[in-house]
């Protein structure tokens, strides 16, 4: 099917009108008409205009509307380049031209923007519904191809179904020709090899990435490479490289336009590596900056709480704990919450056997799900407390699991 052909159906069947109805509000047969619709044939000037005339419609005007989705669907990859997620502006554009839009031969690119807000906002019902139509609609081995296999590896890997997601990111990657696009898809797939602890290849595509993010004058993209790549250096014990690119990207962020939530993550994560060196005093100090730009972060209030137990400060932890009682009822946290709970009570008396189970669950849930990030930390808690109640066949058993792991 043509362009134009797949117009005149588009208008046909928006003005509710069959072939045969067209047949006879213009005096071209219908069989002729099909042709037309399916390429096979192209009217002349003079049918073309009966043709408009039927429908209510000037199909040169049309590539204005062309040339408006275009634009916008560039301006969208911008904003995600860019980093400026000003999403509302594109939902509220296309609300009230959906009229318009949703006539166009190049409603997909609409539809796709919605997707790809749709997946950064964890909206999976909405996401689902707009794939069955993407799914049939986007060209092959398009630019737009390419944005639809990186945001659904996107949603795969929120989802942490991550053989999907290695899949959709992989395609996406392989047909990848556009510069902003390809840095997009190479951040997102350094991510996810993050997530699955593979975390040379995780700075291998970072590096890539942050490489073409500043190549495109996008500084705050690159920063959020920085960011990342000081999280890869704690996974791997860099602690100090960890830090040093931490309070750089801080240093930076007095330069630059930045929200509050990068500023309070950037805070939360170079505490989180002084708690991991047991410089339990300089975390808590750095927390309480973060604590004034996010107060209810759950991840800040669990650093808080484990470093006022880890200084023996156990009235200071209950008092965070008495504070942010809300957390038990937050699928994330409520586990970890009550397992901190559960220390600050025992605190330094031989720990109880609740205490203890708390810790395996945790953990154990933690390695379940594979979240790495978290589950080597819980381990080290759980062999404490193994250790500390003097359990030795248990003790033995964690540490061959933590010897495995660290292979």
């Amino acid at each position: 099917m043509n362009e134009l052909g797949n117009k005149i159906k588009l208008w046909r069947n928006y003005r509710h009108l069959t072939l045969e109805q067209l047949n006879a509000l213009t005096g071209i047969h219908y069989a002729r008409l099909s042709k037309f619709e399916r390429g096979v044939e192209i009217p002349n000037q003079q049918m073309l205009e009966r043709i408009e005339i039927a429908l209510d419609v000037k199909f040169d005007d049309l590539k204005i509307v062309d040339e408006e989705i275009e634009a916008l669907i560039f301006d969208f990859i911008d904003t995600l380049f860019y980093m400026r997620m000003n999403f509302d502006y594109f939902i509220d554009i296309i609300n009230e031209k959906r009229e318009v839009y949703m006539i166009n031969q190049n409603y997909y690119k609409i539809n796709l923007i919605e997707y790809i807000i749709s997946v950064l906002k964890s909206e999976i019902e909405v996401s689902n519904k707009l794939e069955k139509t993407l799914n049939s609609t986007v060209e092959p081995n398009t630019l737009y191809q390419q944005l639809y296999l990186e945001y659904k590896a996107v949603k795969m890997h929120s989802l942490r179904h991550f053989n999907e997601a290695f899949v959709y990111a992989e395609k996406a990657l392989s047909i990848s020709n556009y510069n902003k696009n390809t840095a997009m898809i190479n951040f997102h797939y350094s991510l996810l090899h993050h997530d699955c602890g593979q975390y040379e290849d995780a700075r291998k595509y970072l590096m890539q990435a942050k490489q073409m993010f500043l190549d495109g004058c996008s500084y705050k993209r690159a920063i959020n490479c920085d960011i990342q790549m000081a999280d890869i250096y704690t996974r791997i014990g860099c602690y100090k490289k960890a830090i040093e690119l931490q309070i750089a990207c801080l240093e930076v962020f007095h330069y630059m336009e930045v929200n509050d939530s990068m500023r309070a993550l950037t805070l939360r994560n170079t505490a989180w590596v002084h708690i991991l060196m047991t410089e339990y005093e300089k975390s808590l100090k750095i927390l309480d900056e973060a604590e004034i730009l996010e107060p209810k972060n759950g991840n800040l209030i669990l650093y808080k709480i484990w470093c006022y137990y880890s200084l023996g400060r156990y009235d200071d932890a209950r008092k965070i704990i008495d504070d942010n009682q809300y957390l038990h009822d937050v699928s994330i946290y409520k586990d970890r919450f009550k397992l901190f709970e559960y220390l600050v009570i025992n605190g330094n008396q031989k720990p109880s056997k609740k205490l203890i189970n708390k810790a395996k669950e945790v953990y154990e849930n933690l390695a379940e799900k594979e979240v790495y990030e978290n589950m080597y930390f819980y381990l080290d808690i759980l062999i404490d407390l193994l250790d500390r109640a003097n359990d030795k066949d248990e003790l033995i058993h964690y540490l061959k699991i933590k010897g495995h792991l660290g292979k």
